[in-house]
């Protein structure tokens, strides 16, 4: 620890018992003093003894211009979330209260933060409520052991978004807390043009609705089973929408709107694929456009189902069905085969009734149906 605390600089202190502080001093500085911000997570905090609103009462200068909190967003100067913390975990917040310290991520050098005098009389901005469908949602998704967890991480999809970085929606993962690094879940967005700054790991990813494919890491320091759990409540309704998770490590998928945690035990660091879809119709043709899977026919079934894919190209195919375990049951398809549309009927026979899931690997394109067997 320092002899001396540095004026502008943010520093941890660990408590080991629970007290009251007299706080004493004196303002050093106004409504008007301009706080140097450096690229990468800046530790800030409110120098008033009111609440500051993240989008009323903090602006940006950079480069002789003003800036909003929401300008400098759009503008790549800051990225768009807060984060406070709370015992071990962060969370995202609008609002910074008295004594307590904040993370803000700066994207660019040569930005200066202000801090306005919070009028009580002064409206707040408020955040309206937001229409989900297939182009707008988002999941929040944890890890957690018996020792430790990581809780505050969302993934999702935006209109505007794109498969890159967007400081209007991403955002890079916050500085490890100390003590805090027995688990660790984030998203990869790799090659984004602030990695020298943040590097490549990220709790927050939002990507287009014709690229929902997405990435994370679960890494752990701790011995035994690791459990990831994601919030569906919101999205399992919405018509058309599918997710699945994909373990590579041990070639199970799992339908994330009929489920919400899957455990493993830890190795680790371990990666998984998150493979969104929707159901729609396939246009017509000799040879398709692109790839696809069409939802199996008839479902409900019994005893048997079609299974129709197309190749717009010439493509090593495996169509693999699981159960609702993730357990690989059949192989259908493991073969070479010219661009066209197929057909292919499958018959459970010995299998018990209940979900099953169809995943077709061609080339790089992943996709995952849902199919139901009752007897």
């Amino acid at each position: 620890m320092p002899d001396y605390l540095r004026s502008g600089t943010g520093y941890w202190l660990t408590l080991l018992s629970e007290k009251k502080w007299d706080v004493k001093g004196e303002v050093l500085i106004d409504e008007n003093t301009l706080i140097d911000l450096k690229p990468g997570y800046n530790l800030i905090g409110n120098k008033y003894v009111r609440e500051l609103y993240k989008n009323r009462d903090l602006s940006f200068r950079y480069a002789g211009s003003r800036y909003s909190f929401n300008e400098a967003v759009r503008a790549e100067l800051v990225t768009t979330n807060v984060f406070g913390t709370a015992g071990r975990y962060y969370y995202s917040t609008d609002i910074l209260v008295p004594f307590e310290g904040y993370w803000l991520g700066v994207l660019k050098e040569g930005v200066q933060l202000v801090q306005h005098l919070p009028l009580l009389n002064k409206a707040v901005e408020e955040a309206s409520d937001t229409l989900l469908n297939t182009s707008n949602w988002q999941m929040n998704i944890s890890a957690s052991s018996s020792e430790a967890a990581d809780s505050d991480n969302i993934f999702g999809v935006r209109k505007n978004a794109t498969s890159e970085f967007d400081a209007m929606y991403d955002s890079p993962e916050p500085p490890l807390m100390p003590g805090t690094e027995g688990i660790n879940l984030y998203f990869n967005i790799p090659g984004n043009k602030y990695s020298e700054i943040f590097g490549n790991k990220f709790s927050r990813e939002f990507r287009p609705i014709n690229e929902m494919n997405f990435t994370f890491n679960v890494e752990s320091g701790v011995s035994g089973e690791v459990i990831v759990h994601w919030d569906n409540s919101l999205i399992r309704n919405i018509p058309d929408l599918e997710l699945i998770l994909m373990d590579e490590e041990e070639n199970k998928i799992i339908d994330m709107l009929g489920s919400s945690q899957y455990s493993f035990q830890n190795s680790g660091t371990r990666e998984f694929m998150i493979k969104g879809s929707l159901l729609t119709d396939v246009k017509e043709g000799e040879v398709p456009e692109k790839y696809y899977l069409s939802q199996n026919y008839p479902n409900p079934f019994n005893p048997s189902t079609k299974i129709e894919y197309g190749l717009p190209e010439k493509s090593f195919v495996s169509i693999v069905i699981y159960d609702i375990t993730g357990s690989e049951v059949q192989l259908l398809v493991n073969d070479e085969k010219p661009a066209g549309k197929y057909f292919i009927e499958w018959k459970p026979q010995t299998l018990a009734s209940g979900l099953y899931l169809c995943r077709i690997t061609a080339g790089t394109y992943t996709s995952v149906r849902k199919m139901l067997f009752l007897k």
